[in-house]
């Protein structure tokens, strides 16, 4: 029973590290995806507050694109 449990942390770690390989190996496509769901996580909140206040889609959508590349050029 011990060589079981054993076996299976073995291969647990086996298996993160293949997934972490893969992840560097890849980097120059996951980096720019992952900043991608970030900023799209991040301004949800706002896009969705803008249209219950009334904002048209494409406005609010306009609007907060427009305050990420002015906050982006200002950390610039």
């Amino acid at each position: 029973m011990a060589d079981n449990h054993g076996l299976k942390w073995l291969l647990g770690l086996a298996g993160v590290i293949v997934i972490l390989a893969g992840l560097k190996a890849a980097e120059a496509i996951v980096i720019p995806i992952m900043l991608a769901l970030f900023v799209a996580i991040i301004s949800t909140p706002f896009l969705r507050a803008l249209t219950r206040r009334g904002v048209p889609s494409y406005m609010a959508v306009l609007i907060v694109l427009s305050v990420l590349i002015i906050f982006g050029g200002a950390l610039g």
